[in-house]
């Protein structure tokens, strides 16, 4: 029995080893194998990363191309602009005149005739002011006209008699858009002041684009469109901006009026009982009752300068469009008759 035993134990111990070496070699062979399937696609990785790198490498070459052009139009065009600075200051330096400049000769004629030009738009004119230019239109540019003489430089182009004829020409535009926004604003115009209408409007939009100066849209709606409207109920009176440019006229008073107040709310509060109290129908009717009774009336044979003035400016008007019109024949308005012929008006 013991005998026996210990061949087992031979036995067991013989063969111990061999059975333990079989996982070791096979865990091996996966781990090789792992490791060649990472090497792979590390190398299929590295191969994609650098064909893209070579993709970019391959665009990158126009648009550095174009990236220097742009550069170098950049500086050329920096260079060109300070030589413009350059001349430009040249050139003020060496036509300076003593005394006031031309320009703020004109502006002085302007504020004479309560013309203030708006920093705010632009340093040009809008609204009520040019509608002040256009009312004494001829006096303005004639005076423009001499300063502009006055002031001549050595080696002008211009003679006395083009500066004239060129500021009469802006006088002409102005005094014939004055016309037109004229019977544009009437009340329920009649079939006759549509026919002005047409007529001071035509003249104005030739001498308009006579002059070179650009067509916006509101002159193509004094050409095209504001006829029709004329002639629907009561015209374009009441479809003007007059309204608001005097809501902006009122605000600006009683925010002027309220200015020391700090509290936004309390000076909004203010001015919006303000406004109540200005507009209500019971104090507005007090108010005219009062002016009413305290007014001595009309005076006998007395005549406004406003309305000398006014039909001056109608006179003028209407001699300057009849001059166009004789100037202009084959341009000037033509009122359709009833059998669909052409008449001159």
């Amino acid at each position: 029995a013991a005998a026996a035993a210990a061949a087992a134990a031979a036995a067991t111990a013989a063969t111990a080893p061999t059975h333990a070496a079989v996982p070791t070699a096979s865990a091996a062979t996966s781990n090789q194998q792992s490791a060649d399937d990472l090497e792979k696609k590390l190398k299929e990785s590295i191969q994609k990363h650098k064909q893209i790198i070579a993709d970019c490498e391959e665009q990158i070459v126009p648009l550095e191309k174009t990236l220097k052009t742009i550069v170098s139009n950049i500086n050329k065009a920096k260079g060109y602009l300070k030589n413009l600075k350059d001349k430009i200051k040249e050139f003020k330096s060496t036509r300076k005149r003593s005394g006031d400049g031309i320009e703020s000769e004109m502006v002085t004629i302007l504020k004479k005739f309560r013309i203030q030009i708006q920093a705010y738009h632009g340093g040009t004119l809008h609204g009520k002011d040019v509608r002040k230019l256009m009312n004494d239109a001829n006096e303005i540019f004639t005076m423009f006209a001499t300063i502009l003489k006055d002031n001549k430089k050595d080696g002008c182009e211009y003679t006395d008699e083009e500066i004239d004829k060129i500021c009469n020409k802006y006088a002409i535009l102005c005094m014939l858009w004055d016309g037109a926004f004229s019977y544009a604003s009437k009340m329920s115009p009649t079939k006759d002041d549509v026919v002005m209408y047409q007529r001071f409007v035509t003249a104005a939009a030739y001498s308009h684009v006579e002059l070179g100066l650009n067509v916006t849209p509101k002159v193509h709606l004094m050409w095209m469109h504001v006829v029709e409207q004329m002639m629907l109920s009561g015209g374009l009176f009441h479809k003007r901006e007059d309204w608001l440019e005097r809501l902006h006229q009122e605000t600006s008073k009683m925010r002027d009026q309220l200015r020391r107040t700090k509290d936004m709310e309390v000076r909004c509060v203010s001015m919006a009982r303000l406004h109540h109290q200005q507009t209500d129908p019971e104090v507005v009717s007090w108010v005219a009752t009062v002016d009413a009774d305290a007014c001595r009336g009309p005076r006998k044979n007395y005549t406004k300068k406003e309305d000398e003035r006014k039909k001056e400016r109608e006179t003028r008007r209407l001699a300057v469009v009849n001059e166009w019109e004789k100037v202009h024949p084959d341009k000037a308005y033509k009122q359709q008759r009833s059998d669909g012929n052409s008449k001159d008006v």
